[in-house]
């Protein structure tokens, strides 16, 4: 058998640092090592220190959050509208945290969470805020439907539907009137575990949806090789079919491809009067 050797060294130490500020440097770089095999060597620098020490305090900062009942933590919700008649219809419940008090992005928090596996019960959370803000809703907008992301390790998580089975129940809210969203990213690596979460959420009366499209590899063949009700078309886009003609055509008949397999189409990011008059050419639902 061939195992990989990791082998970190710190060179011209600063004098004035003691042992424990030896051993940490001494440590991260071993660590970066051990996480970078293909490399034939890594630099380690302050920098990359610091980055690597910052990334350990939010991890530290998120385990307390969950551990404290989710302090910190909180949902949003971004409003779904009707192309066609400018109403709301639904929305998107979007998790936010912040750190002594500054709002961090999804972008920085996320991923740690997926990492260290906290996704799973602060998913869960997300879950049942979003049920309870969905059954609030409905009693103004009986049509309304509440969508919320759910990360790949859910996946493979046998307790997950259970869960969603008994949430929905203790508040009374019907499965038509929720949607989950899975990033495209995630839908081809495991293609029969795919098609059993989308047949699981069929039996709860829950729709699925694909997220992000246009932001990563794109397989079209993603499109039509699942049962999925909605397709996202990532923000990005957005800007892409602005600025060209060609693209907002390759969009519109993406769209035309989506309807034509029952699936319906929801352009994100359109927040200008300017934004909703080009969207409005690629004929998509919301």
């Amino acid at each position: 058998l061939r195992k990989n050797c990791a082998i970190g060294f710190v060179r011209c130490a600063n004098p004035r640092d003691g042992a424990p500020e030896i051993i940490e440097q001494v440590l991260a770089a071993l660590m970066e090592a051990r996480e970078h095999p293909e490399l034939d060597y890594f630099l380690m620098s302050r920098e990359a220190q610091q980055q690597r020490q910052e990334k350990a305090d939010l991890v530290l900062a998120l385990h307390k959050s969950v551990n404290e009942d989710f302090s910190h933590f909180s949902i949003v919700i971004q409003p779904i509208v009707a192309l066609e008649t400018g109403r709301i219809v639904g929305g998107e419940a979007l998790l936010r945290w912040s750190k002594d008090g500054e709002p961090l992005t999804p972008a920085q928090f996320i991923p740690i969470l997926e990492e260290n596996r906290l996704i799973i019960p602060v998913s869960k959370w997300v879950l049942e805020q979003a049920v309870k803000a969905c059954r609030d809703i409905l009693r103004l907008r009986p049509d309304f439907r509440l969508s919320f992301n759910i990360s790949y390790l859910q996946m493979q998580d046998p307790t997950f539907f259970p869960y969603v089975h008994e949430i929905l129940h203790r508040y009374g809210v019907p499965g038509d009137h929720v949607s989950m969203e899975l990033t495209e990213t995630y839908f081809d690596s495991m293609p029969e575990r795919m098609l059993q979460m989308i047949r699981d959420c069929r039996g709860l009366g829950i729709s699925m949806a694909l997220d992000d499209f246009g932001n990563g590899y794109s397989a079209l063949q993603c499109l039509f090789r699942y049962p999925i009700d909605t397709v996202k078309i990532d923000r990005s886009m957005m800007k892409q079919i602005q600025n060209s003609k060609e693209n907002r055509q390759f969009l519109k008949t993406v769209i035309y491809a989506c309807h034509q397999s029952g699936k319906t189409v929801c352009v994100e990011g359109v927040e200008t009067e300017e934004e909703l008059q080009v969207v409005r050419e690629t004929e998509c639902d919301y």
